[in-house]
């Protein structure tokens, strides 16, 4: 009987934040413009351009106070660039991981930070190469399950630098305890 109460009590305690915490998981599609710089050569200059396509899923996405944070994987399918002075950055097929964070302003805007890692393999080449990202994202509530943003990032991998300028959607089918 003397163990049980502070038991008790701590499981009362912990449990009394979790009333204000809120569910909000969903899935993301994004399509992104990406500039690029290839630091592989040392000649090469200019900064090159192509296409980018990614679907994010928001598996553990919580709401607590103005802050929503999760965790995320997302797959995403990169094109080749142009060719330039005889050489072509090929597509990349690339899968990804990582904290989200959004701070709340109010029930329809939000700003959000997003850190990963990822691996990807290159088209044609079949070799693979390992990736950070970070992405910040400003977005907007169009409904009470769908809001649209603008993000940039910046990826390092270890032969180029990437900073994709992007707009997504993101589904929320599972918001769970009222309006954000």
């Amino acid at each position: 009987m003397k163990k049980a109460l502070p038991v008790a009590v701590l499981v009362i305690l912990l449990s009394m934040p979790l009333h204000a915490v809120r569910y909000s998981g969903g899935i993301r599609t994004t399509f992104a413009a990406v500039l690029m710089k290839n630091t592989s050569l040392a000649h090469e200059e200019a900064l090159r351009d192509s296409m980018k396509a990614t679907v994010t899923l928001l598996p553990a996405s919580f709401i607590t106070g103005n802050f929503d944070l999760g965790l995320y994987a997302s797959l995403s399918l990169q094109g080749s660039t142009a060719t330039s002075g005889y050489t072509r950055i090929l597509g990349n097929t690339g899968l990804s991981v990582g904290f989200s964070s959004e701070y709340l302003f109010n029930e329809y805007f939000s700003l959000g930070l997003s850190l990963g890692a990822g691996y990807s393999v290159t088209e044609k080449v079949k070799s693979g190469s390992a990736f950070l990202e970070s992405y910040l994202s400003a977005s907007y509530r169009v409904t009470r399950y769908l809001s649209a943003s603008f993000d940039t990032g910046f990826i390092y991998r270890r032969e180029r630098l990437e900073l994709p300028i992007s707009f997504s959607m993101r589904l929320h089918p599972f918001l769970k305890g009222g309006e954000r």
